[in-house]
């Protein structure tokens, strides 16, 4: 069963291909509008989507310690 999410915080200047390609390297997307700041992204299987999810957020988090790491080191 097609599972449809929504997708905040997307910046606004966000490209549809971007949106697609990033979820699609988690498995089929089948559909994917970006309106302003937003998104919803379709795929076949909700698994992929959260998967997709959580991963970003970890790549995100890692940016995050590595420049509050930096920080330390600098001061």
């Amino acid at each position: 069963m097609p599972t449809k999410i929504f997708v905040g915080n997307v910046a606004v200047n966000t490209a549809r291909e971007s949106m697609l390609q990033l979820f699609q390297r988690y498995g089929c997307v089948t559909e994917c509008d970006v309106l302003g700041n937003y998104a919803f992204v379709v795929s076949i299987d909700v698994c992929i989507l959260i998967s997709s999810i959580v991963i970003c957020y970890i790549c995100l988090a890692t940016v995050i310690l590595f420049f509050i790491v930096l920080f330390i080191r600098v001061n």
